[in-house]
């Protein structure tokens, strides 16, 4: 029963479903959030079948199955919530609690304001097509902070909402961008997927495997899990490549060693960059010509001779959303700094700055954008 969510996965990757449903093919495939949800539907499935079966759970009363299955909170927020959830839902009570309200709205404003002030508000797409390393290293650098601004925002409003109905769900973000390695840069980033997969497919099996190289490389090969969650491309088998090499890396060889901030600062930043840049091309042939670029000096002599160009060709309108971005970051890193991430984004969430969110987002936020999560 362990591997159900694995093969959940794989099999709907082998039949093209997730590329589809996810938008990992073409954005134009996305049609419904109720079609995008359907993976998350099945490996939520999948989880309560498999915490039955090991007696983790007691099988649960239809109703709240579905409940548990069907929450739009643990949908927008994850979703990848595991069944432990039924519990809070069967011994859930309708009730108004203001206390409630207190703790969920600054979680509100914080992600209305990620989400509809910064992250529709950055476009990379745009320059998606460029080739030249300049342009393409920028592009996948906005790309990156756009995908943490529209996951996170949104994840961060069906918190808010399920901590207003009285629901303790999966926060999904605790400062990713702050992290000093890959393996806490994955503790905090997209934290349901990652504790999904810890939970279903790691400890079951890692203590099977003999040898301590081995079970490194196990637990590095997730990756590809991951990989094919989004999307059984090339593109996303680079980038499942990628992360897996960079966690085997750190958890095999560098983490014995310690490193100065002046060389880990830069080399997580490249490591954002790079693992995006490899996620967002869906061509093939278009990936390989920019790979192809990096690492050619005649196209790095044409950028660097026309740099400021090709950086406002890339920026364009996007310069405020930036700005702001910066700005965030600033204020993110104070909270870091003076609570930790174990009291995630409590400087945004006190009520003065929480209301000052909330007042940008009502008159500065812009509609649309989707769920760009689910698209790409």
């Amino acid at each position: 029963m362990v591997p159900l969510g694995f093969v959940t996965v794989v099999g709907l990757n082998v039949f093209g479903l997730i590329g589809t449903l996810t938008g990992a093919d073409s954005i134009r495939t996305f049609s419904s959030l109720s079609l995008v949800a359907a993976p998350f539907y099945f490996l939520s499935i999948a989880a309560v079948i498999a915490d039955v079966a090991t007696r983790r759970i007691a099988l649960p009363r239809p109703l709240d199955y579905l409940t548990y299955l069907t929450m739009p909170f643990k949908l927008l927020a994850g979703p990848l919530e595991q069944p432990g959830l039924i519990a809070q839902v069967k011994a859930w009570q309708p009730r108004l609690s203001w206390s409630r309200l207190a703790v969920a709205w600054p979680w509100a404003a914080l992600g209305l304001t990620m989400k509809f002030v910064i992250g529709n508000k950055l476009t990379p797409a745009g320059t998606l097509g460029a080739t030249d390393p300049v342009a393409s290293i920028l592009t996948a650098a906005i790309f990156e902070l756009r995908f943490y601004f529209d996951f996170a925002g949104y994840s961060f409003l069906g918190y808010a909402g399920a901590l207003a109905f009285g629901f303790k769900i999966t926060q999904n973000f605790a400062h990713p961008f702050f992290a000093p390695n890959v393996v806490l840069f994955w503790r905090r980033w997209h934290m349901s997927l990652g504790r999904f997969l810890a939970r279903y497919l790691l400890e079951p099996n890692v203590g099977k495997i003999r040898g301590r190289g081995a079970r490194m490389l196990f637990t590095s090969a997730i990756f590809f899990v991951s990989a094919m969650w989004h999307g059984g491309t090339m593109n996303y088998a680079f980038w499942g490549l990628f992360h897996a090499t960079c966690y085997f890396l750190w958890i095999s060889r560098l983490k014995r060693r310690s490193w100065p901030r002046a060389v880990g600062v830069p080399t997580m930043i490249l490591f954002f960059i790079a693992g995006r840049y490899l996620a967002i091309e869906a061509s093939p042939h278009r990936l390989l010509e920019k790979l192809g670029n990096l690492v050619s000096p005649a196209a790095w002599s044409a950028d660097l001779a026309a740099l400021g160009t090709r950086v406002l060709d890339v920026i364009g309108p996007q310069g405020p959303a930036l700005l702001s971005a910066l700005a965030f970051f600033v204020v993110e890193y104070h909270s870091v700094r003076y609570y930790g991430p174990s009291r995630p984004y409590h400087s945004f969430r006190r009520p003065v700055v929480a209301m000052l969110l909330l007042i940008i987002a009502l008159f500065f936020g812009s509609t649309g954008g989707g769920l760009l999560y689910a698209r790409l």
